[in-house]
């Protein structure tokens, strides 16, 4: 699939989506522990299960400004920087280029939650800018089951943070 520009979205935008999605999780580990899940390229294939890679393209430590691409089922691919990054708190990006078809703009907020020790919650926003009229009346009708896929993505996220995992620190490709 061929890659096209997209949409830049700030962090604050995407919670103003046409098609915007929330999940949310508690989960029996740290905030820190979250985040280096986050950090760890292969921990997001095996939670993430349309995932089929993961590259950092920026140095560490990684903050705003930060890029990736992602690779996913279908041969779809996205290239994205964070809009937000606090540690252990929140992380946020948006895809700069996409190949997923019939979208101008793409984007992820993660929003944690301490809840004490080895607990926290996690509030994940899906936001969709689809390119035409057509796709957004698509994507609203099948919002209810985009938004239980991507909650299933949350209970892996749960099973792997809480059981025996332990990330591996990133090794971007600068």
């Amino acid at each position: 699939m061929k890659v096209k520009p997209c949409l830049h979205k700030s962090a604050e935008e995407l919670h103003q989506a046409p098609v915007l999605i929330e999940n949310t999780i508690e989960i029996d580990c740290s905030a820190e522990h979250l985040f280096a899940i986050f950090e760890d390229e292969h921990a997001w294939t095996v939670w993430g299960s349309s995932l089929e890679e993961v590259i950092w393209t920026s140095p560490k430590p990684f903050g705003v400004g930060t890029t990736r691409t992602v690779k996913m089922a279908g041969g779809i691919m996205g290239v994205e920087q964070f809009t937000a990054w606090e540690t252990n708190r929140r992380m946020a990006f948006c895809f700069t280029e996409s190949s997923m078809p019939n979208m101008a703009a793409f984007g992820e907020d993660y929003v944690v939650e301490s809840l004490g020790e080895n607990r926290c919650k996690l509030v994940w926003y899906a936001a969709f800018w689809p390119s035409n009229a057509f796709a957004t009346g698509c994507f609203k009708v099948l919002k209810p089951v985009m938004t239980w896929y991507l909650g299933s993505f949350l209970k892996g996220l749960k099973k792997l943070c809480e059981g025996d995992y332990q990330p591996k620190p990133a090794s971007p490709r600068v």
